[in-house]
């Protein structure tokens, strides 16, 4: 396969646009996106999944990964499915679902698709333990929804406490994560200093060449470990 990388624009704060994706994946027999994306946290929304569709030749199968969906439940493409049968949506429970140990999720499409990619899956690839556990943990939305309410605030919380020194840029994001930009560089500095305190930060730059030290994702936690990682960070960059 030829694989053509669609870059996000890093002075956008790599916000994904559909017009720009569609252009991108012209002529492409198949184009995946993870939405909301990893490692920026940035969302397509779901009316602009829409216009992405639209714009795409029925020809070109799209797979969405909606991973990190469910923080922002309201996104979710998956009844986009009824208006585009080239569509697919894959919808891993390990994260928000806090279900990783099981290795469960769900694929959303037309039955007519559904059933041609049924012949490329081993059999019995989820469990029965797996299986009782997702279905246990869907009937529970709004458990779910209000631990996702409580994230968003933790989110915006460490943000603003992070964001007010002036040597970095908060990268906005709708998800348990968000990424920090570090004017000038230093991200495997600063994650080894917050090391040191005990604070585990992921330096970006396994994650795409384009990073080059500059980019640094935080996981957010509870109120109280958030305030660890805020004093860890912060102290770091006022040392720099």
């Amino acid at each position: 396969a030829n694989i053509v990388r669609c870059e996000l624009d890093a002075s956008n704060h790599f916000a994904p646009v559909a017009e720009q994706i569609a252009e991108q994946a012209k002529g492409a027999k198949l184009l995946i996106l993870t939405n909301p994306n990893s490692p920026s946290g940035r969302l397509l929304a779901r009316q602009e999944v829409g216009v992405l569709m639209s714009l795409l030749s029925p020809e070109t199968r799209v797979w969405i990964d909606e991973t990190y969906i469910d923080y922002v439940h309201a996104e979710s493409a998956e009844r986009l499915v009824e208006d585009f049968p080239n569509l697919i949506i894959c919808k891993s429970m390990s994260k928000f679902y806090s279900l990783s140990g099981v290795r469960v999720g769900y694929l959303v499409a037309t039955p007519k698709l559904a059933a041609e990619l049924e012949t490329y899956c081993a059999p019995w690839s989820v469990g029965l333990i797996a299986q009782l556990a997702a279905i246990e943990a869907l009937k529970d939305a709004d458990y779910y929804r209000a631990k996702a309410t409580v994230t968003a605030q933790s989110r915006e919380a460490l943000q603003a406490e992070i964001g007010g020194n002036g040597g970095v840029t908060i990268i906005p994001s709708v998800t348990n994560f968000f990424m920090i930009h570090l004017h000038g560089g230093g991200a495997q500095r600063l994650v080894d200093d917050c090391k040191r305190s005990e604070v585990w930060l992921r330096n970006c730059d396994s994650l795409s060449p384009r990073f080059r030290d500059d980019y640094v994702r935080i996981a957010v936690k509870d109120f109280e470990s958030n305030g660890k990682i805020a004093q860890a960070v912060n102290q770091s960059l006022t040392n720099r």
